[in-house]
């Protein structure tokens, strides 16, 4: 994730992560957004988040979802995590990308954010 364009704290604050770093997405509008060129014909695929939790967050996280600017727009939950900063948990989310250039966000939608390591595309 922190190879991506971001607005959040990039931390090594912790354990079992992969890269040099992780995400802290622990602010209302921080964000992580990549490009990814699609040479084929529009496709259902899975957007794969490995996330944890921030250490003030007991519930779900939200985050809100956006591909294509707005195209698809919508809010996702991501589990709190028991041990945050050292467990990861994967998430997939379904996803159309369209043919040619995609922009996919995710955006913190309050203050209490989660941890981002890793997010994949796996087409099925």
């Amino acid at each position: 994730a922190e190879d991506a364009e971001f607005s959040a704290k990039v931390s090594i604050d912790g354990r079992n992560y992969n890269g040099s770093g992780f995400l802290q997405l622990d602010k209302k509008g921080s964000h992580v957004q990549w490009y990814r060129e699609n040479d084929g014909a529009a496709a259902e695929v899975s957007l794969v988040i490995r996330h944890s939790a921030n250490t003030k967050s007991k519930n779900a996280l939200k985050l809100r979802l956006n591909v294509n600017a707005g195209n698809q727009n919508k809010v996702i939950s991501l589990s709190a995590i028991s041990r945050p900063r050292r467990q990861w948990r994967l998430t997939s989310v379904p996803i159309k990308l369209q043919p040619g250039a995609n922009t996919i966000r995710l955006t913190a939608v309050d203050d209490a954010g989660p941890l981002i390591d890793e997010v994949s595309i796996v087409v099925p």
